[in-house]
């Protein structure tokens, strides 16, 4: 009987221990970007020879966006785009909103390319024509500008991530509030985006458990 004891308490113990652990893993994969707050990402604190903070911060941002878009969308995933995506975002001043950018792509389109919703919304980026601003020539790369130009991948981001962009400048929002306001900007605490919302909170919840697992198991730095 005393043998049995010993060894539940062991047993317990050892519970306890991989739970902790578990959380540990859970909330440093959190802690790395938090959708709609600037964090110093702790590839900073240990750099790789030849590589700029900068760079390793754009490094980990894609390495964690080909983890998300590969779990979630692999027929969106391709590393040019994720490249394209991340760079997008940085060059706008918004690089520490991809996390959240990537939720919206996957909440309204399911980050399908070329998909189309009515009222001229385009995917995989929920853009709606003619209300984005016009990409410039490098980025058309000969393409016309008309709503068929947002069926184009790298497009479609480009106005996706300027849009949000603008709406930052403007109001300073971040996170969940700046994807209320790009999804309506009119009424962006009004019932349709509160019926919406929740799609977002969902994403946002996956997203960040899987970079955490990613964390947990060795795949990502």
């Amino acid at each position: 009987m005393r043998i049995s004891k010993m060894q539940a308490r062991e047993k317990a113990l050892a519970a306890l221990f991989v739970i902790v652990l578990s959380l540990l893993c859970y909330y440093r994969g959190n802690a790395q970007e938090t959708p709609g707050a600037t964090q110093t990402p702790p590839e900073a604190e240990k750099p790789v020879a030849g590589l700029t903070v900068a760079q390793e911060v754009h490094n980990l941002r894609v390495k964690k966006w080909t983890r998300l878009t590969l779990t979630f969308a692999p027929w969106a995933y391709s590393p040019e785009l994720g490249e394209w995506f991340i760079t997008c975002h940085e060059e706008a001043g918004i690089g520490d909103q991809w996390f959240a950018s990537w939720t919206y792509c996957m909440a309204n389109f399911g980050w399908g390319i070329g998909r189309t919703a009515p009222g001229s919304c385009f995917g995989p980026c929920d853009v709606k024509f003619p209300y984005c601003a016009r990409p410039p020539a490098d980025v058309l790369d000969g393409i016309a500008w008309n709503r068929h130009a947002l069926l184009n991948p790298r497009v479609n981001v480009w106005c996706h991530v300027n849009q949000m962009a603008e709406y930052h400048r403007k109001t300073g929002r971040e996170g969940m509030a700046l994807l209320r306001t790009v999804f309506y900007p009119a009424a962006p605490w009004g019932r349709a985006c509160n019926s919406w919302a929740p799609n977002w909170t969902r994403w946002d919840r996956k997203a960040k458990a899987s970079i955490a697992r990613a964390y947990a198991y060795g795949k990502l730095p």
